[in-house]
């Protein structure tokens, strides 16, 4: 999964969107402040490129006003609570 991250990581700094990043080799304990990160109005953060891998159980994520689930793996079915705009690729 970590190479479909990086594709969009490279995306991002080609067309200089400030993202955030949370995959797995972000430590659960720095998740949370990630998020807090990204829900931040003065943050100059557009896109947080989230991992199915990483686990999203518990984050809340108020930020993002929409949701693009790249899902090459199969995994949507982690993602059948999810709420809201969502366009899945």
């Amino acid at each position: 999964m970590c190479l479909y991250v990086c594709v969009f990581v490279q995306l991002c700094t080609e067309q200089r969107w400030v993202s955030l990043r949370l995959d797995g080799n972000l430590s659960v304990k720095k998740r949370q402040e990630l998020v807090d990160t990204f829900n931040d109005p003065t943050h100059p953060s557009f896109l947080l490129l989230l991992s199915s891998k990483a686990g999203g159980v518990g984050l809340n994520i108020i930020g993002a006003n929409r949701l693009i689930l790249f899902d090459p793996g199969g995994y949507n079915f982690a993602f059948t609570s999810t709420h809201g705009p969502c366009s899945q690729f």
